[in-house]
């Protein structure tokens, strides 16, 4: 087999769309697909030979594309530490640091596949992607953005009025790379239909927006055969133990035709490839499930369940493993759908028990540093709703508190006067004294009134010293323990939102037109009651 090296730039944002838990959030993966490289090469191979929808009639087409005869692995990002175009790829899951680590040991990581740490060092795994050379762990990380959009109504095409989500994106300028791997007949032919050279192309979502664009260069390379994605053992290993760690997602289906993750089952494919019975003696893993997107069906893939890459094990076998045999599941790949790029795996990786950490671990998406005035607009109306839904919750709470309600009539002028006074006015007429002047055009709070008021209590005050000193502002709200999660206070620094813009003269009028229209129906209910205890 032998290979071609796929580098692609990034000329703008590009996503490659990935569950993030928020439905007001669409996270990118951090690579390029080797699904989504196979769909632009088979995209450019049906244009050039002007195959319309019978791709599937041409037979290097099924070949090349279908039946996993060319391989197109994940392209990583470029290894900064590197001047060549090695890849980094995703750290194996044993590779860990410290929790708690001093300054001075605060680069050192320890492999846990094959040493064993004194139980009272916590470590934690170190996340991104890098190399390891020589006792060295050279880390590289993806830039990521984050941009605000307007949610779209799909049935009218239009903005949705007050409704935003996010669009976490890699960022232009980047370099990551990945292979093309086949048979020397099928890569010449390759070559001869897409020489080297470079391309510009889209990928990923909103294609038709503001992302997608990558600069994509073939670059041949010399005829020797391919070793594998990362090449350590050779042809003489003939020992009876070795580490294998996953480079990319790996599925693996059981005897019923269904992905699975149970080990005995990766076991089992193990020994069928390498005609020995293969026992996996220690392993870090992780499970996740695996969706594409075929542009062909205009749907995803199935959910399919699978190893994620870093998983890392140490198998065994009875007899001496053959390193020939090795570099050949190297070469191919394990699992099913080799040819999007799952199934990367190599062999012999782990052979330090202690690494040197060089770089840093992921880095915060950053945020546009513009955003625009309707944006900000936006992110007000969300702040709002959000608001506006909790203040509600509280007016209807703190009303069903208290008891010896206030006339119906009182409750209704306290509704009425709260709707068209100020805060200020409102707070003035509770604290006016009783001057009953007939001639009087002031709005004063008679001593019946007040007398009902300071009868209707709750566990800790009155009615009338709850009015008067209720203070509902943006301030407080957002300090409140079932809006803290929301993170608003970082939202308005981050997008320069001043908090005076939200309006709290607004919540301060809905809180108590809530509060009384509810104590109003408390109060109905209450008398019905006494009616029919009657």
């Amino acid at each position: 087999m032998q290979s071609i090296i796929i580098k692609i730039t990034t000329l703008s944002n590009i996503i490659f769309a990935e569950n993030s838990g928020d439905p007001n959030m669409v996270a990118t993966k951090q690579f390029i697909p080797g699904s989504a490289i196979l769909g632009l090469f088979a995209s450019l191979y049906i244009q050039r030979l002007n195959l319309g929808k019978n791709g599937h009639k041409d037979e290097r087409f099924v070949r090349w594309f279908l039946r996993d005869n060319l391989i197109f692995t994940n392209a990583y990002i470029k290894n900064s530490a590197d001047s060549k175009l090695e890849p980094c790829y995703p750290l194996p899951l044993s590779i860990q640091k410290p929790k708690y680590a001093d300054k001075e040991n605060n680069k050192l990581l320890y492999d846990l596949l094959i040493k064993e740490v004194d139980p009272s060092i916590q470590t934690k795994t170190i996340n991104g992607y890098g190399c390891l050379k020589n006792g060295s762990a050279f880390i590289s990380n993806v830039k990521k953005q984050l941009n605000f959009h307007h949610e779209r109504d799909l049935g009218t095409g239009t903005s949705r009025e007050g409704r935003i989500f996010n669009y976490e994106s890699i960022c232009p300028g980047q370099v990551f790379t990945g292979k093309i791997i086949g048979g020397a007949e099928d890569i010449k032919n390759f070559l001869s239909l897409f020489p080297a050279g470079e391309r510009i192309l889209y990928v990923g979502r909103s294609r038709n927006a503001q992302y997608g664009k990558i600069k994509v260069e073939i670059i041949p390379q010399d005829s020797k055969e391919y070793q594998g994605d990362i090449e350590i053992i050779d042809s003489s290993f003939n020992g009876n133990e070795i580490t294998m760690t996953l480079l990319s997602d790996t599925i693996i289906y059981n005897e019923y035709g269904y992905p699975t993750t149970d080990i005995r089952y990766l076991e089992k494919y193990l020994s069928d490839r390498l005609y020995d019975a293969i026992t996996i003696k220690n392993s870090f893993t992780r499970t996740d499930d695996v969706e594409t997107f075929r542009g062909i069906w205009r749907l995803k893939t199935p959910s399919e369940v699978c190893f994620t890459a870093g998983s890392c094990f140490v198998i065994t076998s009875k007899k001496n493993l053959s390193g020939s045999a090795l570099i050949e599941m190297q070469k191919s790949g394990i699992g099913e759908r080799s040819g999007e790029g799952f199934g990367r795996v190599t062999f012999g990786l782990h052979k330090s028990r202690e690494l040197q950490l060089f770089g840093t671990e992921d880095i915060i998406p950053q945020r546009p540093s513009d955003i625009s005035e309707e944006t900000k607009k936006l992110i007000k109306n969300i702040i709002k709703n959000i608001l506006t839904t909790i203040v509600e919750q509280m007016a209807m709470r703190e009303a069903a508190e208290f008891k010896r309600l206030p006339s119906k009539s009182l409750i209704g002028r306290l509704e009425s006067l709260t709707k068209y006074m100020s805060k200020e006015e409102f707070l003035s007429y509770l604290s006016t004294e009783n001057k009953e002047e007939k001639d009087s055009k002031k709005k004063i709070l008679r001593k019946t009134a007040k007398r009902q008021l300071e009868a209707c209590v709750n566990s800790r005050e009155s009615l009338n010293y709850f009015l008067s000193n209720k203070n509902i502002s943006v301030t407080n709200l957002i300090k409140m323990e079932e809006v803290s999660n929301f993170q608003f206070a970082n939202i308005l620094n981050e997008t320069g939102i001043n908090i005076n813009e939200l309006e709290s003269d607004y919540y301060y009028k809905l809180y108590f037109k809530t509060f009384f229209v509810y104590m109003r129906k408390l109060l109905k209910k209450e008398l019905f009651r006494e009616k029919e205890i009657k």
